[in-house]
């Protein structure tokens, strides 16, 4: 029940492994990548995306950032990535952190995550006016938390950057959040 609360769910393996092989596909020419998770969990898109990029054999410069709000999911997060081969080159950093309240602006790459999806009236209320704040003329309605996490997300790119993420299917359908999707 803290779990569905806070909007955290499971990510598939599979998934996870599609989404970052889809991901670094456009970045394999770069010296160097910076990749970010903003709420990393147990860290299988961090691990997924060092898989894929040891299966399309990249020879470059690799740093990785996971931040969660929950320690226990940091702490997972590192023993995970301690027993994966492909992270021994790769610079790691993971933070027990808000993303919501400190997101790094353009420093980049790939964004991959499963944001937390939880509905507007669950939020509390300070949550809630970040959302407005954030969201501006692209507010409307009661938008789902995670489409918070998509617009910090994009912010959080490189130009030419990308943006892999899970989102519930409101998202794309609904018609209080047309703006911002045309946004």
């Amino acid at each position: 029940s803290t779990r569905n609360a806070l909007g955290a769910y499971y990510t598939p393996p599979g998934l996870a492994r599609t989404l970052a092989d889809l991901a670094v596909r456009p970045h394999l020419g770069k010296a160097q990548l910076s990749i970010l998770d903003p709420a990393c969990g147990s860290g299988i898109f961090l691990n997924e995306v060092l898989r894929a990029l040891q299966r399309h054999a990249y020879t470059g410069a690799v740093s990785l950032h996971g931040i969660d709000i929950s320690a226990d999911a940091i702490e997972m997060a590192k023993f995970a990535l301690k027993y994966n081969d492909a992270a021994e080159k790769a610079k790691i950093s993971l933070n027990v952190g808000s993303f919501v309240t400190s997101p790094k602006v353009g420093e980049f790459d790939i964004v991959l995550m499963n944001p937390p999806f939880v509905a507007f009236q669950d939020l509390p209320d300070e949550t809630r006016e970040i959302v407005k704040a954030t969201l501006g003329s692209s507010y409307a309605y009661r938008p789902d938390f995670s489409v918070l996490f998509v617009e910090l997300a994009l912010s959080c790119l490189k130009e030419g950057g990308t943006l892999a993420s899970l989102v519930p299917a409101g998202i794309l359908t609904q018609r209080s959040i047309l703006n911002w999707r045309s946004h």
